[in-house]
Order: C-alpha cells, then sequence, then structure tokens
C-alpha cells in the first residue's frame, strides 16, 4: 500500500529551484542575440521558467510560513495579549449564555502529528531566535514552548466558549504559581459581573490585585454598591458576616462547626461526635429562649459550666412556660421552699430540671432540650476533655477583630455593613471574601469552611423549597486551602442542580490529596469537575493526571532500513535500502509539555472537546463607572 508522509518543518527547497530557473530565465534573455532559436521560442521559454519558478517560490513559501508562524505573528505582539475591561463586557454582552476563555483553535491529532515532528527534527531551543532590529518592542517577552500555539495558522484561531450550563458541571483551573490562574479569574469573574449574577470569591491568601480586578468590573458595571468585601487583615475596612445565620435545621448549625475539628476517621472520632452532640445541645438552648446562635454565644455556653447552666436554665424554664399552664405556680412554690429549706440548697437549674422531669416530660417531652440537661449535668472534668479539640477553634474564631467581624450581632454598636450569604445571593451581591490564610493558615481554613458549608445549606435551601432563581457564581482560588472539610465536596457533588457554577484554582492535584489526607477523596473532588483548563504544570503526576484523561492518539513516523548480505566464497553481494511509514500510540497532549506551558497559555478538556488557547490579560487602568 502506497502512503505519502513529508516533513512539514523540512527546509525550503524550492527556493533553490526556483532561484535556479530565475537564473536560467534571465540568462536567455540576456543571450538572444548568440541565440540561433527564433525569438519568439526564447521568450516563451523564459517565461515558462519565470511562472515555473514563480509556482516553485509560493511553494517554497508557503514550507517557510510554517515554520516561521511558530514563533511570529499577529498572536504574538503585546497588544494581542491585552484587553480592555471594557471589550470584555461587550463580549459579555453579546454572548449572555457563553463564557469566553481567550483565543485558540480545537486540538486534534494533526497538531499532535505537528508537534511530532517540531520534537524530532528541529532544535525546540533554536525555535526563538532574535528578533529583527527594531521589532524587539513589538513582541512579548515570552518563555515557555511558543511554538505549540503556532502549530494552526493564525487564521484559523477563533474566540474559544464555554457554554453557561456546562459550567454547572463546575470547572477545574490547574497551574503552577504565576502561571496564569488569576488572569483566568479575573476575566471569568468580570463577565459574572457584567452579566447581574451573584459572585462569590474566596480568596484564601487575600490576593490585593485580584480584589481590585474584582471591585473594578463591579465599577465599570455600574455595581459598585453591590461589591462586598470581607478580610480579617482589616477589621476596620471589612464587610461583617455571620456564618450561622442560614440554617433550614438547627443540627445543620452543630455539623458547620463540627466539620471544622481534625478526626482521622472522617468523621467517627468519638470527639468530634460528643463535640457536634454538645454543639447541637446549646444552639437548642439558644434558639429557646430567643438568643440567635453566635460562636461567641456557642463559646461562652461551652467553656463555662455557670454560663452552661445558666442557659440550660432558662432554655428548659421558658419550654415548661408554654408546655405547662401550671408550671409558673409550681416553679414559684419550689423556689420559695428551696430558699427556706435549711439544708443544702439547689440551684434554680436543678429545681427546673426536677419540676421539667416530674411535670412535663411525661406528657410532653423535648428531647432537644433533654440534650441540654445531659450536658448540664455530665462531669465537668470529662465534659472539658472531650470538647477539648472543639474550644481551641472557637477561641480562634472568637478572639480579636474576628469576634465582630464573624459574630456581627453580638456587637450592635459596631456600624460596618452586617450582611450573610443568603442575603448576598437573595440580593445577586458580589462578594470577595479574603481569608488571609498566609498570616493565619488554620483560622483562614476554617473561615472558608464555615462559608462553603453557608453554601451548602443555601444550596440545599434552593433544592428543597423550590427558590432556584438566578445562578451562583463561585470562585475559589487556591482550592486545596478550604477543600479539607466536607461541605466543598458536597457543594461539587449537589449543587450544580441548584445553579452554583463552581471554577476552582489549584497548583497541583496532589493539593487535594494533601488536604483530605488521602487519595480517594482528592479522586472524588476530581471527579466532580466536567472540564478542567490546564496552564503551566511543574509536577509531573498532575502532567500525567491531566494526560491520561485526554484520548489517546497515534502519530506517524518513517522507518528507514538498510542491508546487505554476501555469499561465502563469490564476489556476489546484495544490498538494500527501505522506508516504512509506521504508526505508534501517543498521548494526545504529552505530559511533558505541560511543564514547557508559557504563561496565560493552556490546555483545555471543555465537556470532551479539547482546545488549545491563550488567556488575555485585563488591562489595569482607572475605570468609569457605567451610566
Amino acid at each position: 500500500m502506497k502512503a505519502e508522509y513529508e516533513n512539514p518543518f523540512r527546509p525550503p527547497y524550492e527556493f533553490l529551484a526556483s532561484g535556479g530557473m530565475v537564473a536560467s530565465g534571465l540568462a536567455i534573455l540576456a543571450l538572444l542575440e548568440e541565440n540561433p532559436l527564433p525569438m519568439e521560442i526564447r521568450i516563451g521559454a523564459a517565461a515558462a521558467l519565470f511562472l515555473t519558478a514563480l509556482v516553485r517560490g509560493r511553494q517554497g513559501w508557503k514550507v517557510f510560513q510554517k515554520k516561521r508562524r511558530l514563533t511570529r505573528g499577529k498572536r504574538f505582539l503585546k497588544e494581542e495579549t491585552e484587553i480592555e475591561l471594557d471589550d470584555v463586557r461587550e463580549i459579555a454582552r453579546k454572548n449572555p449564555k457563553k463564557l469566553w476563555i481567550g483565543k485558540g483553535f480545537e486540538w486534534s491529532s494533526t497538531h499532535r502529528q505537528l508537534m511530532k515532528e517540531v520534537q524530532d527534527n528541529m532544535d525546540e531551543t533554536k525555535l526563538v531566535g532574535p528578533l529583527p532590529k527594531g521589532e524587539q518592542s513589538k513582541y512579548r517577552e515570552t518563555k515557555g514552548a511558543v511554538w505549540v500555539h503556532g502549530l494552526e495558522e493564525e487564521k484559523n484561531e477563533k474566540d474559544i466558549f464555554i457554554p453557561l450550563p456546562d459550567l454547572f458541571g463546575h470547572l477545574l483551573i490547574v497551574g503552577t504559581t504565576r502561571a496564569g490562574k488569576s488572569v483566568f479569574l479575573s476575566l471569568a469573574i468580570a463577565q459574572a459581573i457584567e452579566r447581574g449574577e451573584c459572585v462569590i470569591v474566596i480568596d484564601p491568601k487575600g490576593d490585593p490585585d485580584l480584589r481590585a480586578a474584582v471591585e473594578r468590573a463591579c465599577i465599570a458595571a455600574g455595581r459598585a454598591d453591590q461589591f462586598v468585601w470581607f478580610h480579617p487583615a482589616f477589621p476596620e475596612k471589612s464587610a461583617r458576616l455571620d456564618p450561622l445565620c442560614t440554617f433550614n435545621r438547627v443540627t445543620e448549625l452543630a455539623s458547620r462547626i463540627a466539620s471544622l475539628i481534625p478526626s482521622s476517621r472522617s468523621g467517627g472520632d468519638s470527639f468530634v461526635a460528643f463535640s457536634q452532640r454538645a454543639l447541637n445541645a446549646v444552639v437548642n438552648g439558644l434558639l429557646q429562649v430567643g438568643t440567635k446562635p453566635s460562636l461567641i454565644e456557642i463559646r461562652r455556653a461551652l467553656e463555662s459550666p455557670a454560663m452552661l447552666e445558666e442557659l440550660t436554665w432558662k432554655a428548659l424554664d421558658a419550654y415548661c412556660v408554654s408546655a405547662l399552664e401550671s408550671y409558673p405556680s409550681l416553679r414559684d412554690g419550689a423556689y420559695q421552699a428551696n430558699a427556706k429549706s435549711k439544708g443544702g440548697k439547689r440551684s434554680k437549674c436543678d429545681i427546673v430540671i426536677g419540676l421539667y422531669r416530674q411535670h412535663v416530660q411525661p406528657s410532653k417531652p423535648n428531647t432537644d432540650l433533654e440534650g441540654l440537661i445531659s450536658q448540664k449535668e455530665h462531669p465537668h472534668e470529662h465534659f472539658g476533655k472531650m470538647i477539648a479539640v472543639l474550644l481551641p477553634i472557637l477561641d480562634m474564631l472568637t478572639s480579636g477583630p474576628l469576634a465582630q467581624l464573624l459574630s456581627p450581632e453580638y456587637f450592635t454598636d459596631v456600624e460596618r455593613e452586617m450582611i450573610n450569604i443568603g442575603q448576598i445571593i437573595a440580593q445577586n451581591k458580589v462578594l470577595y471574601l479574603g481569608l488571609d490564610c498566609l498570616s493565619d493558615a488554620m483560622v483562614g481554613s476554617c473561615i472558608g469552611a464555615m462559608f462553603l458549608s453557608d453554601l451548602a445549606t443555601m444550596s440545599g435551601q434552593r433544592y428543597n423549597y423550590g427558590t432556584i432563581d438566578d445562578p451562583v457564581n463561585l470562585y475559589i482560588d487556591e482550592g486545596a486551602e478550604v477543600g479539607k472539610h466536607i461541605p466543598f465536596i458536597q457543594l461539587l457533588n449537589k449543587s450544580g442542580g441548584a445553579k452554583f457554577r463552581i471554577t476552582i484554582a489549584v497548583q497541583t492535584i496532589a493539593d487535594f490529596a494533601a488536604a483530605l489526607g488521602n487519595k480517594d477523596m482528592a479522586t472524588q473532588v476530581l471527579g466532580n469537575e466536567n472540564s478542567w483548563i490546564a496552564l503551566r504544570l511543574r509536577d509531573g503526576e498532575t502532567q500525567k493526571y491531566l494526560a491520561d484523561n485526554l484520548p489517546e492518539t497515534t502519530v506517524q513516523y518513517v522507518m528507514n532500513t538498510q542491508g546487505s548480505s554476501s555469499k561465502a566464497g563469490s564476489t556476489e553481494f546484495d544490498a538494500n535500502l527501505g522506508e516504512r511509514l509506521m504508526q505508534e500510540p501517543a498521548e494526545l497532549y504529552p505530559s511533558a509539555m505541560f511543564g514547557k506551558m508559557p504563561t496565560c497559555e493552556f490546555v483545555g478538556n471543555i465537556c470532551g472537546q479539547v482546545v488549545k488557547g491563550r488567556i488575555p490579560f485585563i488591562k489595569r487602568e482607572e475605570i468609569k463607572q457605567a451610566a
């Protein structure tokens, strides 16, 4: 079977042939008088040579351009890598049902074959040679394999969009430090803000550039009054957010706090179970007395036996008043008898507990408050040991400025904005949540996990009560910082149907395994991401994981063979030369090439479609508010 094969990046030999033909044509014209052939034949021959030279020259030019386009062209100019915020807004308005992620092309087996030709036949390090004099300032300084993006003709490059319904399946952004994750997030966030949707950005490190990008997008879109900023390092400027405001059932608040406790057995730890039971009892007690649960109120009740006893007394007394009409007179009589007693006097709490068990419990028991009674009667020393893992977390979240920021209703004299996640979503606001994990990783992680749990509750409400209206766009930078807690996985698993679009940025796949404690749970997180975008990657395991998630293809190569033989005692010999066109399996995009990706260039798997693209920088400049 005959097959044609040609190296597309070979030297342009056609130039030599074209040059020879031009020289021959000129020679014929120069020697017209000495040539014995008729004039018409000589001119016709010269014209034929010039025409053939033109054809061969054009063929050679195409070969030359194939190599030149690897590193030169309009797409590599500085102005092509930047974009005005107003232009991003215009793209969002023209494509209200799509997310624009840059320019590029669909990556196919053809590009993989071209990549192999470059790697096999050319020196990659010499592809980007010195620029012509005077052109250095025109091109951006780019490191990495810039030639990969040049494998596709410039005229075929087009805008790359992700349909918004596909984002309900969530999006993973993977890239090493300074590879372009924040640039991508800024681009996606600006479009969500322009669409008028709810945007929540969780940034563990509190990147000031990302925060500024979000605020600029709000100002440009005329939504400056909807921008809400939370940051523990700037309590005097930060909004105050209550992470316990939203709940469907009382047990959710206990679970929200208990999920912060480190456990070696994924929730089966006895200390976690005991702490959750104690939290549930205290929250029930606070609600019974009409006090809104807050981190400060819960901490006070758990760390002080006297406060726990006072809460138990008030909660049980309030319930008994509503459950038994004769209870007030019984209580007052018991108080008076206790006051007159000459023996050991009982506390008011013990008296109320006795009345509840004797007169109320037989007909109208309250299992929630019985849990509170059980906690109050538990030996104090053992109770303290069992919640020893919980109290340090509550201490951290209620100490210093965090007390005002996370328990806002406890401080009524503070004038700064007080809001909760439910209001953020209902009013389509834009929340930037800086966690300041660089200063205090544990506190930042706990704050992030609590708000993720709050978001999971809101997702459940939208499911249960049919309040699914506008979508919620959740962007999480450094996802592993807050991904170590169960609410994070719950959001990925179940929030898509509640119109949550989650975009997570991480540096390596191993970040999830390290945060969650095992690879199985990391795989569970990755399995909930329907699409991914890979920027430059330095981790070999991450490179291999993403390459393995792409379809396999085949590449061709030419096998050259030669041989010779001779017969004993004879001067005869045989020789042969041969070429065979071979195929071998290959990764659609080589794993090692992820490590050579230029900044802000990417390979993406968008719900099964493989694309190669580049992300534009949004210019940083003064923004005028939209009219």
